[in-house]
């Protein structure tokens, strides 16, 4: 070990060693980098299929030994982000050792589960891919550029149960009660040391009793609002137990909540009774931790609540997460019979220009908000008893399908790239020298009319494009068709 790493490793990490107990394999592999894993999004694709696609295109992929969700790139030509694949939405690289939830969390079909802090959203699309898309889920994210990221990945692999929020945990409402709450709080993230040189960097003490108390007040309101019976997941990727134990030492001594143990069938350390002195609640022991030797992943920790009664509540009259969204989203003026016009004026442009069948059609639940129709299959609706505020605003409600211009309907592409063989007309093939052109700004001469199509490559559907004065271009975002142009070219014609 260099100098500079036993620096660090002493500084950051040293205190633990009295309680961790395989010290020397935690070093060991804290030192090494961390492999790239992904998990298969099996609503979108068999795992068999996306794995020989990947096999043709040189990666050497191996299943991972713990855990049968996940898979370890162990070589690749380019890193496997750049696949046409990834941009499909058929995988998403993610810990290992953040893969453990849907273990102690199962998803109903009535179940109306709460994600606080959920962006970029990893443990929500798992999740949801584990439940078949049962239950509403409702995320929330309070920064612009991580709400961004977490509604890009709810278009990306189609997630129709999701109801997208900027929401500021802090102040969360607590006249809604949900069945299910996940809490993964913001943390000093030293569970991430293998490849974050931000987390073995030392915290301040002021930064730490700011965080710390973040952590509580999340915890508390998420418990505030969740109905009796209800599980809580809180959840941190650090080994300090300032930000683990002692948050919940607190919590169960003035809320009506309880830790449960966890049947956990894979590699991992229970939560401590005390740290240099310091008693905890002796419940904490059925909290799990788990270090990056226990899975080759980074490092998590995760205790299960559930709520036992409604002592100390803030609120007197509550309602369940289960009114279904209407037609037309009441922040918008607009009657409901307008709304359902344009909804249903939308879903003849669907049938007309693009094909698709109204049998399918009618599988989803439709809103029209913001000049746009979505597509869902929500069963909850929080904003009926929600008052919208700076820091409480929907976001998205499924996925958004088009949008009402002036000049008339615009698909979304990636609602078009979910429906994919669906589409029946109006599909245009391009090669990979076409798509580069398209991608890089320029067009296609057509002699076609003007519209929006949807635009393939290798026979599935990637974007959206548009059809005017005999020219066709792509209609993407500039830095997506940027993203999409960097795929493109490490992709192969077929023969």
């Amino acid at each position: 070990m260099h100098t500079k790493q036993k620096n660090w490793v002493r500084t950051l990490l040293g205190r633990y060693k009295p309680y961790i107990r395989d010290w020397k394999s935690f070093l060991e592999y804290v030192m090494q980098p961390e492999p790239v894993t992904f998990r298969i999004q099996q609503t979108r694709i068999s795992p068999q299929t996306l794995l020989d696609r990947l096999k043709k295109k040189g990666f050497r992929i191996r299943k991972h030994p713990w855990h049968p969700d996940f898979f370890e790139v162990v070589q690749g030509p380019y890193p496997i982000s750049k696949t046409l694949e990834h941009w499909l939405g058929y995988f998403y690289i993610q810990q290992v050792s953040t893969g453990i939830l849907p273990y102690v969390l199962t998803i109903h079909p009535d179940t109306c589960f709460l994600d606080i802090c959920s962006a970029p959203g990893g443990k929500l699309v798992h999740l949801y891919d584990v439940s078949k898309g049962q239950g509403t889920f409702v995320a929330g994210e309070l920064q612009s550029r991580r709400l961004k990221a977490l509604q890009v990945n709810v278009y990306r692999f189609g997630l129709w149960n999701v109801l997208t929020y900027r929401l500021d945990g802090r102040s969360l409402p607590s006249n809604v009660l949900f069945d299910a709450i996940l809490v993964d709080v913001p943390c000093t993230s030293q569970g991430n040391v293998r490849d974050s040189d931000r987390a073995r960097k030392p915290v301040s003490q002021r930064f730490l009793r700011y965080i710390t108390r973040t952590q509580e007040v999340l915890l508390e309101r998420a418990i505030d609002t969740a109905r009796v019976g209800a599980t809580i997941l809180y959840v941190t990727c650090t080994f300090a137990p300032e930000e683990n134990e002692n948050i919940l030492t607190r919590i169960l001594s003035r809320l009506p909540v309880k830790i449960v143990p966890i049947d956990l069938p894979v590699p991992h350390d229970t939560g401590w009774s005390e740290f240099e002195g310091q008693k905890f609640h002796p419940d904490c022991v059925h909290a799990i931790r788990i270090y990056p030797h226990h899975l080759n992943s980074g490092g998590l920790f995760l205790a299960k609540l559930v709520k036992t009664d409604q002592t100390g509540s803030r609120t007197k009259k509550r309602f369940h997460c289960s009114s279904n969204p209407p037609p037309s989203y009441w922040g918008d003026d607009m009657r409901k019979g307008l709304a359902a016009g344009e909804i249903y004026d939308f879903l003849e442009y669907l049938r007309t220009t693009f094909g698709l069948e109204p049998d399918l059609l009618e599988t989803f639940s439709w809103t029209y908000w913001k000049n746009a129709v979505w597509a869902h299959r929500c069963q909850g609706w929080p904003s009926a008893y929600w008052k919208s505020a700076p820091k409480r605003k929907l976001n998205g409600i499924g996925v958004r399908a088009g949008l009402k211009t002036p000049a008339g309907w615009r698909p979304d592409s990636h609602f078009l790239r979910l429906m994919g063989n669906a589409l029946k007309k109006n599909v245009i093939e391009c090669n990979r020298d076409e798509w580069i052109r398209l991608l890089q700004g320029q067009f296609l001469k057509t002699s076609d009319s003007n519209r929006y199509v949807a635009l393939s490559y290798k026979g599935e559907v990637i974007g959206c494009g548009r059809i005017r004065n005999r020219q066709l271009r792509v209609a993407l975002p500039p830095e997506r068709a940027r993203l999409l142009e960097d795929i493109i070219k490490l992709e192969s014609d077929p023969v």
